[in-house]
């Protein structure tokens, strides 16, 4: 997995502020109330001193680091695409704006897109998946999904390892398998991913190698 930082074996301290930032601003973003954003926005203070500088000095850093660090850059998501045996698609019924959705979500720090994939099928349906092929990259803007921030999504097809713990989630009020002729109403930005991943599963779409 390319890492704008390094590789995670080599970043030291920056890896683990990248990835402490990373946990702050999810946790500001979720946080239920005002005192626990707080904290969290804290959190996300104390990752930049780690990067940029410390009480004992600062952080010796790569040429161009620094910059890579405060540069603003889209949201990366990865979804996953699971079909059962008779060839239809996992959907996920959504909490938010109650529509349907492929399960999926925001790549943490430290994560390879694929394996965001597997966990938030996890997270979200109960699913457990393996991601097998690399369906395509889709950015927000172009296909409408409902967010005022730029996101790119990442497509993976997963087969399907174990069903029996499906279930909702904070994120998904129902879910169930779907035909390409039986969907129901789709959550904006989510058509063409649903499409593409009914074509690639029969080969109309040529799947890519997993990332």
């Amino acid at each position: 997995m390319g890492e704008s930082l390094g590789s995670s074996a080599g970043r030291g301290v920056l890896g683990l502020a990248a990835e402490l930032r990373s946990l702050g601003e999810l946790g500001a973003v979720l946080a239920g109330s005002a005192e626990d954003r707080a904290r969290f926005q804290r959190v996300v203070a104390i990752a930049e001193i780690l990067a940029t500088g410390s009480p004992r000095g600062p952080v010796e850093m790569p040429e161009g680091v620094t910059d890579q660090w405060f540069h603003a850059s889209p949201l990366l998501s990865a979804d996953c695409a699971a079909f059962d045996e008779s060839g239809r698609i996992l959907l996920i019924k959504r909490h938010d704006n109650g529509l349907w959705a492929l399960p999926g979500g925001m790549v943490e720090v430290g994560e390879s897109p694929s394996c965001a994939a597997v966990r938030e099928a996890w997270e979200e349906a109960g699913l457990e998946a393996e991601a097998i092929g690399f369906i395509g990259l889709y950015d927000s803007r172009v296909v409408g999904t409902d967010t005022p921030f730029q996101v790119i999504h990442l497509v993976y097809e997963c087969s399907v390892i174990r069903v029996d713990g499906l279930r909702t989630s904070r994120e998904s009020d129902d879910f169930g398998w779907f035909s390409s002729g039986e969907l129901p109403q789709i959550s904006p930005g989510h058509e063409p991913r649903i499409r593409d991943a009914f074509s690639a599963r029969v080969g109309e779409l040529p799947r890519q190698s997993i990332c």
